[in-house]
């Protein structure tokens, strides 16, 4: 039985910002810098990658929805330390939840914890060594967790660079289901001050997002029905289009623009 969706009231944070609890769950944020002294990342609590500002872009946009992603198939790109496993499976309940990241294994004692509970075990797959720009390697995946069902519920958070996005995005979004969501977390980094150093001669990954919009406007609500954009994250609604029309699918071959 499902419980009922998480709202940003539910997380207990620390005064500082920087810690919080979850169904009896510790999370200490990275940026923030750790959490409560007897909070140790890795043995009695989860290190995340999340600030507090997007955890609550994240809930009050599932809130907004009539019918927020609960259930059915989630695929998560970058792990990071593996802690937004934990949340994203407390807040959506998914069916099935595969995550994957490019890094070796890096599994903490308090997340193996956690992974171990029978009905967590069973439904929860983590693939370490995986490029998000591997085809092969996502159909297996793919296959493996999720057998022919499609995905109803995507999360980019992976390497935030345009071009292993962009192939991540084409590749993945032919298995969302209609209706289904796709996530690109960061997608804002160009316009962050203070990060020119990190991406320096990246493109932005801002184009993404644009030529998203221009698919969107390409095709009606053939292939998308909507984009969600805030500063944290962009959201895109796959549309009515078979799966089999999407076979090798790529943005320019969907993409229109008038001739100059």
């Amino acid at each position: 039985m499902i419980r009922p969706m998480i709202h940003k009231e539910d997380l207990d944070w620390d005064e500082s910002e920087r810690s919080f609890e979850l169904n009896g769950l510790r999370f200490v944020t990275v940026h923030g810098g750790g959490g409560f002294d007897d909070w140790v990342p890795g043995a009695n609590s989860l290190l995340f990658y999340k600030t507090r500002v997007l955890v609550e872009q994240y809930l009050d946009y599932f809130a907004s929805l009539s019918n927020p992603p609960r259930g059915g198939n989630l695929l998560e790109l970058g792990l990071y330390d593996g802690g937004s496993v934990p949340f994203w499976f407390e807040c959506l309940e998914p069916d099935r939840h595969a995550g994957l990241d490019i890094k070796a294994a890096k599994t903490s004692e308090y997340l193996e914890r956690y992974l171990a509970r029978e009905d967590r075990r069973s439904r929860i797959s983590l693939h370490w060594g995986v490029d998000q720009t591997d085809a092969k390697r996502l159909d297996e995946l793919c296959e493996n967790a999720f057998g022919d069902a499609p995905l109803d519920f995507v999360i980019d958070d992976a390497s935030h660079l345009y071009d292993e996005s962009r192939r991540s995005f084409e590749l993945l979004f032919p298995r969302l289901r209609p209706g289904g969501l796709y996530v690109i977390e960061d997608w804002a980094w160009f316009h962050w001050r203070g990060t020119e150093k990190s991406f320096s001669g990246c493109r932005p990954l801002t184009h993404l997002v644009n030529e998203i919009v221009e698919l969107t406007g390409s095709t009606s609500n053939h292939l998308v029905l909507g984009v969600h954009v805030c500063s944290g994250f962009a959201v895109v609604r796959r549309g009515w289009a078979p799966a089999d029309d999407l076979v090798e699918f790529s943005l320019d071959q969907f993409i229109y623009r008038h001739p100059r």
